[in-house]
């Protein structure tokens, strides 16, 4: 898989994500792109497509217990296939910054965040480095392994 990553990485260019907003998603507080880039998810999808082969499979009571959730025909689909609900078309890049934050709690964190964040939000990012995590057990932490250089000249696909 290391191999894959690494030709994979070294054939792709940086990936723009542009500037950055604080966003709630589902009670959790994250950093969005402010803007949407077709050409991030297009990147994504690539990523899904080229390493769904390293992918372990899902076991029954796995699928069984994300089932639980609501999903419509598309992400369920998604689910079965690429052991994710919310790829290529239903991808939404976010950098998870909490978790679940009480209802009573969210202009109080937002304003923290904001105060730690705000300086930076409007420079503009780019994913230029894909790294490769390990997990020892399930539940246990995702420690980085190895990480790659995005240093490609091709073009990005861009997903619509």
């Amino acid at each position: 898989m290391e191999w894959a990553l690494s030709s994979f990485a070294s054939s792709r260019p940086p990936c723009p994500i542009g500037s950055l907003k604080i966003d709630l998603l589902g009670g959790f507080f994250a950093l969005a792109p402010a803007t949407p880039i077709p050409a991030l998810r297009g990147f994504a999808a690539q990523i899904v497509e080229e390493f769904d082969r390293f992918r372990a499979p899902m076991n029954s009571p796995e699928l069984q217990r994300r089932l639980q959730r609501p999903l419509d025909e598309v992400e369920t689909s998604h689910l079965v296939q690429w052991g994710y609900p919310y790829v290529l078309d239903r991808f939404s890049f976010h950098m998870t910054l909490t978790d679940r934050v009480p209802e009573e709690g969210r202009a109080r964190t937002r304003a923290r965040l904001e105060k730690v964040f705000q300086p930076h939000l409007s420079e503009d990012f780019r994913i230029d480095t894909l790294s490769l995590f390990v997990q020892e057990d399930c539940g246990g932490n995702f420690v980085v392994r190895s990480q790659f250089a995005l240093k490609g000249e091709a073009l990005l696909k861009t997903a619509i």
